[in-house]
């Protein structure tokens, strides 16, 4: 509508004038002249969505109405890791209802293997200096409630036909938004014993599993150590992220070493998912498969960023090309991409893999880093 009628794509309101237009207009004639409800979805990256300076200059030039809420991602970014809780939640006057995707930004595998997100998006993630979460808008009177989506987020794949991951993060999420008083650990077990009717001990490898996820898949994509973009891994491509700000820093060795350590936290997770004694034997070969799926995965990762950080030493400090190095991450990174394979032979349920070919994200192919690594070793 905001064009209309000659709307077209990518024509979103940005500015703090066009959202008051649209925001009045829209107020208007679906609030008080229809009594109907509006949801001013606010999504964007540096805009309204995240900037509160900017979010109270649109609100308070509209008028405040009972059947006027504001949808806010719970991030301060997108559904990624390493933002701070959205510091436009809980300010002005409006109402305000709270978004959170099950598939938080298809970054993360999209529940085609092991990534726990209750604990996080409920409490804080554990990688923050402020630990916020959804649990802290409850004494917040304009938070309204939460909407929660479990599917999309993403363009494409990794496609699965098991549930198991989805539900378990879904399950958790919702029973805490209706029921605050209950801890998300109660919940999980809840779900683990009564649900999936697991006894004590395989409801305690679960949890154990679980929360070993949180870091296994946002240390295996991102670090610590300095900011990176996320992106580089969405749906289901692989391409290859710009490493040449760790060589700049002289970070490769710890950039490395917090990957290899991170790997630990798969192969514990891999041994848990052996030990899970589920009644539902399809649901249990899953998780068996999908813990290796996502080990495999983020094995595949490390050797991307091995490679990638040859390349930025290259191009950074003009560097020569360690064959030996360079020959030893190849090899792995085949011979890995060969296991994944022959994973999904075995196993129907394993999720579609992941292509490293082409890239539809924020950078190019890895295949094109891979042939370039070659290429060099060659001419060197």
């Amino acid at each position: 509508m905001h064009d209309a009628p000659f709307h077209k794509g990518e024509s979103p309101a940005r500015s703090v004038e066009e959202h008051v237009l649209f925001l009045n207009i829209l107020r208007e004639e679906i609030c008080v002249k229809r009594n109907k409800k509006l949801y001013y979805r606010t999504w964007d990256f540096e805009n309204l969505h995240v900037r509160p300076d900017m979010y109270i200059s649109v609100m308070n030039s509209v008028q405040v109405h009972p059947n006027l809420y504001i949808s806010i991602k719970h991030v301060n970014y997108d559904f990624n890791r390493g933002y701070p809780f959205n510091k436009t939640i809980g300010i002005g006057e409006h109402n305000q209802i709270v978004e959170v995707s099950i598939n938080q930004a298809g970054c993360y595998g999209k529940n085609a293997h092991p990534y726990y997100i209750g604990k996080g998006v409920i409490e804080g993630w554990n990688d923050l200096d402020e630990k916020k979460g959804i649990r802290d808008l409850y004494d917040t009177s304009i938070v309204k409630g939460f909407w929660l989506w479990t599917w999309g987020d993403g363009w494409y794949g990794p496609y699965f036909d098991n549930e198991f991951w989805v539900n378990l993060n879904e399950y958790v999420i919702r029973t805490y938004i209706n029921s605050p008083q209950r801890k998300e650990e109660e919940i999980f077990y809840d779900y683990a014993m009564n649900v999936l009717h697991l006894d004590r001990t395989s409801a305690e490898y679960l949890r154990r599993l679980c929360l070993l996820s949180e870091d296994a898949v946002f240390l295996g994509q991102d670090t610590k150590l300095l900011k990176r973009n996320v992106w580089w891994i969405r749906d289901q491509f692989l391409t290859g992220i710009n490493l040449n700000e760790v060589v700049e820093k002289g970070m490769e060795n710890l950039i490395l070493e917090e990957k290899r350590n991170n790997l630990k936290r798969w192969y514990e997770m891999e041994s848990l998912a052996k030990k899970i004694r589920l009644p539902n034997l399809e649901d249990k070969e899953f998780v068996e498969v999908s813990t290796i799926y996502g080990r495999i995965k983020y094995e595949l990762a490390f050797q991307i960023w091995r490679i990638q950080i040859l390349l930025a030493q290259y191009d950074v400090r003009g560097i020569k090309i360690d064959s030996m190095e360079a020959k030893d991450a190849i090899h792995d990174y085949e011979q890995l991409w060969n296991s994944w394979e022959d994973l999904k032979k075995t196993y129907p349920c394993c999720p579609t893999l992941y292509e490293d070919w082409r890239a539809v994200n924020v950078a190019p192919p890895f295949q094109e880093s891979l042939s370039r690594l070659k290429s060099l070793m060659t001419k060197d």
